[in-house]
């Protein structure tokens, strides 16, 4: 495999990377009150639940197992398209990242990689013949230390919560809480701007474009907390930002999570070998 050839298969890995494993900045906006309380109050209050278990999940000891899968359809000049991201990942806080990343590259191709990242600005992406790693510089605000960072920033960005009943998620009985989102406060709030910058870039429009139609488009999100445990279990996100003449995107995320509070074992360490260098820009 030549350098370019190299390039052009992991310059999109830092994308899936971001959309699947750092999107959970996203996602997690979703969870907390604004500071208006326009909430809706339930039995068990659904602001204590969101604000005990995103609480949680921003400790800086905190291990996990993520299993998500994201569709974006956008729909421009009467022609729709989807693409997909799904990735099976370990997180140590604050920082660091590994596991399994499968998403579209482009012309009809789909790709499954295995990803490392142990601090910020440097994703690892194993090369597809296996041979060894390539190290990939990416902007310090996708980092996996924002993720959890950002957790109880983002948490204004709520504009209403309830508890809507008892689910089930792999065994643990949970409360369910539908929320919905300001999405031009979440969007403020990000380090990143990413769901701009994802717009945009599906719909090929500025980002002045996509930010415009803020205002109108939705974010709601179901929400589920172990009823015994209080810890988060699962997100499932949706989000439509219809851009009038310059078409409509939606983002549909299902993320789950597992494994709370058990040290990463082997750690999470620097792959090798390195192969290459290269920025992800």
């Amino acid at each position: 495999m030549t350098g370019d050839d190299r390039s052009a298969w992991v310059r999109p890995a830092a994308g899936c990377l971001a959309a699947a494993v750092f999107a959970l900045t996203i996602l997690l906006g979703a969870c907390g009150p604004k500071g208006d309380g326009k909430s809706v109050s339930s039995t068990p209050d659904a602001m204590r639940l969101l604000n005990a278990a995103v609480a949680r999940l921003a400790a800086d000891d905190l291990a996990l197992n993520m299993r998500s899968s994201e569709t974006e359809v956008t729909v421009k000049g009467g022609e729709c398209r989807s693409e997909e991201v799904a990735a099976d990942v370990d997180i140590q806080a604050p920082s660091q990242v590994r596991g399994w990343i499968e998403g579209d590259m482009g012309g009809g191709t789909r790709v499954k990689m295995d990803v490392v990242a142990v601090d910020t600005g440097t994703i690892y992406v194993r090369l597809p013949d296996g041979s060894g790693w390539m190290a990939v510089e990416t902007d310090q605000n996708d980092s996996p230390a924002n993720t959890f960072a950002d957790y109880k920033k983002e948490m204004e960005a709520v504009d209403t919560a309830r508890v809507t009943g008892i689910g089930d998620v792999d065994g643990v009985s949970c409360w369910v809480v539908a929320v919905t989102v300001d999405v031009v406060e979440d969007e403020r709030l990000q380090a990143d701007q990413g769901l701009a910058k994802d717009v945009a870039k599906a719909l090929g429009i500025s980002r002045q474009q996509a930010e415009a139609a803020f205002p109108d488009a939705t974010d709601k999100a179901l929400i589920w907390i172990g009823r015994d445990d209080g810890i988060l279990c699962r997100i499932e996100d949706d989000v439509i930002v219809n851009v009038g003449a310059g078409g409509t995107y939606e983002a549909h995320g299902d993320t789950y999570f597992t494994q709370y509070g058990k040290t990463i074992d082997p750690p999470i360490a620097v792959p090798s070998p390195l192969v290459t260098h290269m920025s992800g820009d």
